[in-house]
Parts: C-alpha cells; sequence; structure tokens
C-alpha cells in the first residue's frame, strides 16, 4: 500500500553511500542492496521502516487508498496483513488512518498470509510477493498484485496471477475478484 522499497533503498543508501542514487532498473531492489551491503546490514534497516512518520513521508501508492474505499464500498470487508512484527501494529494502523485507508482489521506478524485469508474466510488478496501470489493461487484465492520486478517472473508465469502497474487499474479486476468470490461456484452439469 507504500512503496516499502524506494524507501528501503533511501535508508540503505543512508547506510553506503556508495550506492547509486537511483538504482538499477528492473533490479529486485532487496537482492541489490542484500548483495551490496550484506544482509544483516539490510536486515538492521527494517524497523525504521515501520514508522508511520517514514510511511507518511513516502505517502501511499497512488489508489490504494481509493481502492480499500472501492473494496468497502462494494460491501467486503478490508483485512490489512504485513509482515512487520506485531509491535509496528500501532504506527502501521496511524499511517493507514492517517493517509485515509478503510480498513477493518490490521494484522501485523510473520505469519503465512495465505493461511490466515484461509481463517478468516477471504477469497482474494493482493499482495507483491511472488511466494504469497503462487500459494494464493494453489489454494482457490484470487490473487492480484501490482506489477514489480521481484514479482514480474510470477505474473508472467501464471495467467491467473492478476498484475497491473498501478491500483487503478488493477481497481476493475479487484471489484470483479470481490464480486466473484460472494457468489458460490456453479458448475455445469
Amino acid at each position: 500500500m507504500w512503496d516499502f522499497l524506494a524507501a528501503f533503498y533511501d535508508e540503505a543508501r543512508g547506510e553506503e553511500p556508495d550506492l547509486p542514487v537511483l538504482p538499477p532498473a528492473g533490479e529486485n531492489l532487496w537482492r541489490y542492496v542484500v548483495d551490496r551491503i550484506g544482509r544483516e546490514r539490510a536486515s538492521a534497516l527494517l524497523p525504521r521502516l515501520y514508522d508511520p512518520g517514514l510511511m507518511a513521508r513516502y505517502g501511499p501508492l497512488p489508489g490504494a487508498v481509493a481502492a480499500t474505499h472501492a473494496v468497502r464500498d462494494a460491501g467486503a470487508r478490508v483485512v490489512v496483513m504485513t509482515h512487520r512484527p506485531p509491535e509496528a501494529a500501532e504506527g502501521t494502523a496511524r499511517f493507514l488512518d492517517d493517509a485515509g485507508f478503510h480498513w477493518d482489521e490490521l494484522r501485523c506478524g510473520f505469519d503465512c498470509k495465505v493461511t490466515a485469508c484461509g481463517e478468516l474466510g477471504v477469497g482474494v488478496i493482493v499482495d507483491d510477493r511472488p511466494e504469497t501470489l503462487e500459494l494464493a493461487r494453489a489454494r482457490g484465492i484470487a490473487a492480484l498484485t501490482i506489477g514489480w520486478p521481484h514479482n514480474a517472473a510470477a505474473c508472467a508465469g501464471d495467467p491467473g496471477i492478476v498484475h497491473a502497474p498501478d491500483y487503478a487499474t488493477l481497481l476493475p479486476e479487484l471489484l470483479s475478484a470481490v464480486e466473484r468470490t460472494r457468489r458460490p461456484a456453479v458448475h455445469p452439469g
């Protein structure tokens, strides 16, 4: 819902000034930074990224707030699941509220998002991680994403993963998926 990778890269540049101002186009930023500063140093940057002030500085991705409004207006619940420690929940909730997101539940933790979808009866997931998208598809959950360099192979390799360059383009597909998950499947014959 916000450009985590841009913030991560900027924070990494603060630690390693030799990183170029702009990363090479099409690079997986996590791998690119880890390859240059090491996993331990890269991982140490993560807690900074849970600060609501930093999230606010980058703001939500264009169209993300409107997408949550549209999903709620369509009568669906919006559950925000994020891989960040539970202690980041308060700051994350503040960011969501301050940015104007409509949401019903926030789950911070490192549990499997797809398993949580099953437990909650969620039939649609929007995520950026290839592993999450592929597992969601395998379990019959509609998988949608904004296309990023790090998930391009998953999107290209599975026509069932709906991807778009931005939330405005993704929104019609998202609302269609929400509507489909509300109707029971009808099997002819």
